[in-house]
């Protein structure tokens, strides 16, 4: 590959509309790869044999080891890795030619001690076989798969018949442990002898680089081709790619066709690098999350593979020489270009919606107008949609909300959420206090949550009721909801005017239930005609109680009222004015997402901050920071942004996360979902105060997990934490509803 005919220089590379490039690092002789560590440290193989690390955006003077090597044609450093555990062990591979006789390829295992190799910590722990006198198709790259093991692309030394012989590991894709033995589970295994029980997979001519799909065993290896084709083929063991029998496109069934090649006509000449974007966090926009990018060396480009339907378009041209791509954890692209001996990045700089002024509390007479205003930065166009106690006011979508009388507003919260091309952001909330009216709590009524279906799941419409007063008959609540077989949840305060016992009444058709300061008061969870429940508690005027009311409608008609009576207080439906939608301290939903990604309605959202105070009436978070963690993967698959959305809870930097939500003492139905709408496979297991709600393995049919426990909780608060057993947790939504 390296010594195709000759790449021009370019006068400036060309990057999409809201992406820059800038250089990183130049003065590099012969790059020939790179790979970043763990800690974010670039190191970056010189062909002659100095492995360079780039640190905090400077290439330093000392390389971390120089080796003696072979350099002629396409030999010399070729490949370097980090061990999985190199926080621990600190062991860096490299893949490199040895000059001396028999020239042959070899993998080394070093040790790091801050920027530099420990002196004659070098351990070789797989020697390759003898080379001819052919100094092209070498290969050289190496990557740690999900499994732990080491994988190096090896190219066939200008032989094809090595691609298809099982009697050499040139032309193949080698699999081996750290130490350099060999796993028994290799493909050819149990066919081979030596060290050709490493081969993995067969029929490759020079694949130069290979990358694994990040959180995921789908492995890329761009095999470069002769005159006509370049080739992406997908990483299978036992796979045979065809060379030299075929190249390109083929139906031969003895062969894996590759997922996508290119042909020489446009002055290609070799794909030399690749990458999967899946970073830990997302810079670029979301279209670009899981495709992969690919270069070529002649060309001088980078081009875009959409994974999902193979389709490519190219993202960057004008570059002098690609070898390598590597995507970091902050999410920017890096590039290796050989021909200005340099490191480049690409970045996205468009900018999602920052609040640059918040909405402010105020406090009007009643009949008054009062005007609420935010002001926000970040790419344009910015569009504004404000909220009345975490429900979307409709037609309220400029910088600033207007009521022009105030009046039973007081106590209400006022927000506006901010939106662009790039991301979304939620403004402080502010409230608002009417005084004057008649005396007594001006309240707003309860907040409502309709349910598609029968157990509070489906499509949700989130509303403010001022009252709960329905009789739908064979209608209802919403044209989102169907007429029957639905679900309602109103959650709130309520506050009386007097002190005393105070009944309250429920009239339903079918099931209701409803708490009033923590106590469950009415409980006819049946099917039934249209019945009068009731139930006594204690209240102290000017005080507000939490109330929640559950209400379930399974078939026929349809009736959801709530009425109460008490001292100097007729038998009534209780009024808006003393109906508060300040939150209550359970009936909660909370959706883990990005703090950018739109909240679902009647969810509160969690970005991963640290347990604290959230500004929403409730008070939860992680045991340590967690914001690096939050996905918003925007998946076709996903059947809504619940489930699109998800925490890692098992991931380095905070490996086993824990969340929580201060709630009474008192017990619990707890819905717990996980997955990700973008893998599966991997085992999940979650627990709540202990006990295990979710409990099983993932797979492309069902791709979440979805369960409900009852939950005791007797210390305040409700802990959720990986139970035994899971390898990849990672949790998109919790319910929490009072028993």
């Amino acid at each position: 590959m390296l010594t195709c005919a000759a790449a021009p220089i370019a006068a400036a590379t060309i990057v999409p509309a809201g992406f820059t490039e800038v250089q990183v690092a130049s003065g590099l002789t012969g790059p020939t790869a790179m790979q970043f560590a763990p800690d974010g440290r670039l190191f970056v193989c010189e062909q002659t044999g100095k492995l360079r690390v780039i640190k905090n955006g400077a290439l330093l003077a000392t390389p971390f080891v120089t080796l003696t090597v072979d350099s002629a044609g396409e030999r010399g450093l070729l490949g370097v890795a980090f061990d999985p555990n190199f926080s621990s062990n600190h062991f860096v591979y490299v893949y490199y030619t040895v000059p001396d006789a028999p020239v042959h390829n070899r993998i080394s295992r070093f040790t790091a001690n801050g920027d530099v190799a420990v002196a004659g910590s070098e351990v070789v722990i797989f020697e390759l076989d003898t080379l001819s006198a052919a100094t092209n198709h070498n290969g050289g790259a190496l990557n740690f798969g999900p499994d732990g093991k080491l994988y190096a692309a090896v190219g066939e030394n200008a032989n094809g018949a090595n691609a298809q012989s099982t009697s050499t590991v040139l032309g193949k894709m080698l699999r081996i442990n750290t130490d350099g033995t060999i796993p028994t589970d290799n493909p050819f295994f149990g066919s081979t002898t030596g060290k050709n029980k490493a081969i993995w997979a067969i029929g490759l001519r020079n694949p130069f680089t290979f990358a694994f799909k990040p959180a995921s065993s789908m492995m890329f290896i761009n095999d470069v081709g002769q005159n006509t084709w370049e080739e992406i083929n997908d990483g299978v063991g036992g796979a045979n790619y065809g060379w030299p029998t075929t190249e390109g496109p083929t139906t031969d069934p003895r062969f894996n066709a590759p997922r996508y090649a290119y042909d020489h006509s446009t002055g290609a000449c070799a794909i030399t690098g690749g990458a999967f974007y899946v970073p830990m966090t997302t810079q670029f926009p979301a279209d670009y999350v899981q495709d992969y990018f690919f270069a070529d060396f002649c060309g001088g480009w980078i081009r875009k593979l959409e994974t999902s339907n193979n389709t490519v378009t190219t993202f960057a041209t004008g570059i002098s020489a690609p070898v390598d791509l590597k995507v970091s954890d902050s999410g920017s692209l890096y590039y290796l270009a050989r021909g200005s001996g340099a490191v480049f990045r690409i970045d996205f700089n468009a900018t999602a919606p920052t609040i640059t002024t918040q909405p402010a509390s105020q406090t009007v007479a009643a009949g008054t107008s009062v005007t609420f205003t935010v002001r926000a930065s970040g790419t344009g166009p910015l569009r504004y949609q404000w909220q009345r106690n975490d429900a979307n006011i409709a037609g309220a979508t400029a910088q600033d909300y207007t009521i022009a009388a105030a009046a039973a507003d007081s106590g209400a919260r006022f927000r506006a959420m901010v939106t662009n091309g790039f991301g979304s952001v939620l403004s402080n909330q502010a409230v608002l206090t009417v005084t004057g009216g008649g005396g007594g709590g001006t309240g707003t009524g309860l907040s409502a949550m309709y349910f598609n279906n029968i157990d509070f799941t489906g499509t949700i419409v989130a509303r403010v009721d001022p009252t709960v007063n329905f009789t739908w008959g064979a209608g209802s609540p919403d044209p989102a909801i169907g007429a029957d077989t639905f679900s309602a949840r109103w959650i709130g305060q309520v506050e009386a005017p007097s002190s005393g016992t105070f009944t309250f009444y429920t009239q339903s058709d079918d099931g209701v239930r409803l708490w009033v300061n923590g106590q469950r008061i009415i409980n006819n969870w049946t099917n039934h005609a249209t019945i009068e429940n009731s139930g006594t508690i204690a209240l102290t005027a000017g005080q507000r109680y939490d109330i929640q009311m559950d209400y379930y409608e399974n078939a026929g008609s349809a009736t959801a009222r709530l009425l109460w009576s008490g001292p100097s207080v007729a038998k009534a439906v209780i009024p808006a004015s003393r109906l508060f939608v300040a939150p209550p301290s359970a009936g909660i939903r909370v959706n883990f997402q990005l703090a950018s990604a739109a909240v679902p309605p009647g969810y509160l959202p969690d970005g991963g901050r640290v347990y604290g105070d959230r500004g929403n009436g409730q008070t939860y978070g992680w045991n340590a920071d967690n914001q690096a963690q939050m996905r918003d993967r925007n998946a076709s698959n996903s059947p809504d942004q619940r489930y699109d959305t998800l925490a890692y809870m098992q991931r380095p930097g905070n490996p086993n996360a824990s969340w929580e939500i201060a709630v009474p003492n008192a017990s619990y139905s707890v819905r717990i979902v996980a997955g990700d709408p973008s893998f599966f496979g991997s085992t999940f297991a979650i627990s709540a105060e202990g006990v295990v709600v979710i409990s099983g393995v993932t797979n492309s049919a069902a791709r979440w997990l979805d369960a409900t426990r009852t939950i005791a909780v007797t210390d305040g608060r409700l802990t959720i934490r990986n139970a035994p057993g899971a390898t990849s947790n990672k949790i998109c939504f919790i319910e929490i509803t009072r028993q």
